[in-house]
């Protein structure tokens, strides 16, 4: 994604918080495809309305027993 014309903690942020939601996303789809029912991502990464302390908040359902290991 491109930030241009935010401020660099705000596009500092948003970099680390795409990074991570990669990361999930990643996990989810490569280790645990037949264990997680859903993957939500929410809060101000999704509204657009990120700002230099935002986190990324998300939650999952797990479809197995293994699939709590993710936790």
């Amino acid at each position: 994604m491109v930030f241009e014309a935010e401020e660099p903690a705000i596009k500092k942020r948003k970099e680390i918080n795409e990074k991570i939601v990669a990361w999930i996303l990643n996990k989810v789809k490569n280790e645990y495809s037949g264990d997680i029912s859903l993957v939500l991502i929410y809060g101000s990464y999704i509204n657009g309305t990120t700002n230099s302390k935002s986190d990324v908040d998300c939650y999952f359902i797990p479809k197995t027993e293994r699939g709590y290991n993710m936790a």
